[in-house]
């Protein structure tokens, strides 16, 4: 008997969540892709400050997702989050998750605008046992 999936979400849904892929196409390249292609993940809401984008992202790519809004987003719980958003905005949204927190993050880089808003994130989700890796730089070619 195998374990459910793990749930998934993703907010932004920009080039590095799902931009630079194609649904039907054979590489991925991005977060939502690489999501979908794992049978140990289920995404289950896509989230973006274009609530029609993600409703789009949501129909085209995984309709059994939800599309919310950010505000949503963040009161909502995930084995799985994945924050693909303006830099700016990554220390709020680790802060906000904090109050129901994922089991993982994956955060695009950088983790924050300053080291004190990124070491009070990575504190925070220390302190409610949340991984949370942030992911290196991509290099277009």
């Amino acid at each position: 008997m195998s374990a459910a999936p793990f749930t998934v979400g993703i907010i932004g849904l920009g080039r590095i969540a799902c931009g630079l892929d194609t649904p039907d196409g054979p590489e991925i390249r991005t977060h939502l892709k690489a999501c979908l292609a794992d049978g140990r993940f289920r995404v289950a809401a896509l989230s973006d400050i274009d609530v029609d984008r993600a409703r789009r992202v949501a129909q085209d790519w995984a309709p059994e997702a939800e599309a919310i809004p950010p505000g949503d987003f963040v009161g909502r719980r995930f084995d799985a989050v994945c924050i693909a958003t303006p830099d700016d905005t990554h220390a709020g949204l680790l802060e906000a998750l904090t109050r129901a927190p994922p089991r993982a993050v994956l955060c695009e880089k950088p983790l924050a605008v300053s080291a004190r808003d990124a070491e009070g994130a990575v504190a925070s989700l220390e302190a409610r046992d949340a991984a949370g890796p942030v992911h290196p730089p991509r290099r277009l070619e």
